[in-house]
């Protein structure tokens, strides 16, 4: 991969960061944009196991993302 393709992944990947911070920040209101809640007309009251779930989903999915974007620069590298 080239620079240029680096930097046009990683700039697309910054609104993606932005939800996953969001959702780890704020668990019940992104659950409240992105969750069921949408879909149904009553309101959905969130056990703390839910949060905590959706909190480690978030963290995981950071954690993920931050290594294949470092493993794409490493690639471009060699």
């Amino acid at each position: 991969m080239s620079g240029a393709e680096i930097f046009i992944s990683v700039i697309f990947l910054i609104p993606i960061y932005g939800l996953l911070i969001y959702s780890y920040i704020n668990p019940e209101e992104s659950y409240d944009l992105f969750g069921k809640k949408s879909i149904m007309d009553e309101d959905i009251e969130l056990i703390e196991e839910e949060i905590q779930w959706l909190k480690l989903r978030s963290l995981f999915s950071i954690i993920i993302l931050t290594l294949v974007i470092v493993m794409m620069i490493y690639k471009s590298t060699l």
